[in-house]
């Protein structure tokens, strides 16, 4: 009996992943094309019951795990990894795919919290872990196509030949990702554009700040 529930289970697994190939390009293409529709997509998937919800695509988190999965495999097919000499257990963590792909899935993560944190505060409810789902989804969306731009730009600046161009990738995705915020706060809440970009802005910047505190932390950290 229980051999038979492995089997069956396996059985949901193998054809969840292979949905995936399907999925996952139909979702990128959704965010990419159309990021604010994305965000009012989630919002409306999420009234549905649980059963229900993204049928038709990959739900946001998952999205934001093999986003960066992705990103991870195209910087080990382009032969530019990070620093693996550091000391101590910041070493370690660079070492191990696993435990680098987990970090960084922490920290990009960070954007859509900040995001959703500045989306509940402007509808006056109560910061509760029901109240942020609905956002921090939406902004899972939006915040992997950011991390994708970032990851592809990080890797193009490590290369000697051609890394300016990285640092252009990589503000060209900021500015991409905080105008569609912009936008966003705007259409969604009903705000001016000037108020609009200050909010977006200022998430944006929380964001960055702790993502870079943790860079100084580690780099020192491992000296």
């Amino acid at each position: 009996m229980d051999f038979i529930k492995f089997v069956r289970s396996l059985e949901e697994f193998l054809y969840e992943v292979l949905a995936w190939i399907l999925f996952y390009p139909r979702t990128l293409w959704m965010v990419a094309a159309h990021p604010i529709r994305s965000l009012q997509y989630t919002v409306s998937e999420e009234r549905e019951i649980q059963d229900e919800q993204y049928t038709d695509t990959v739900s946001p988190p998952l999205f934001l795990m093999l986003t960066l999965s992705i990103a991870h495999l195209i910087e080990m097919a382009a032969h530019v990894r990070l620093p693996s000499d550091l000391a101590g257990p910041f070493g370690q963590l660079m070492a191990s795919d696993q435990n680098l792909l987990i970090f960084r899935s922490l920290l990009f993560a960070l954007f859509p919290l900040m995001l959703a944190a500045e989306q509940v505060a402007l509808s006056g409810q109560p910061l509760t872990r029901q109240s942020l789902r609905t956002p921090f989804f939406g902004q899972c969306y939006v915040g992997s196509l950011l991390t994708l731009l970032l990851s592809i730009a990080s890797i193009v600046a490590r290369m000697p030949t051609i890394g300016a161009v990285g640092w252009v990738i990589m503000a060209a995705a900021f500015a991409w990702y905080a105008s569609v915020q912009a936008v966003w706060f705007s259409v969604n809440y009903g705000l001016s554009p000037v108020r609009s970009a200050a909010l977006a802005l200022r998430a944006l910047f929380k964001a960055v700040t702790i993502v870079a505190l943790a860079g100084v932390i580690i780099a020192f950290g491992g000296a």
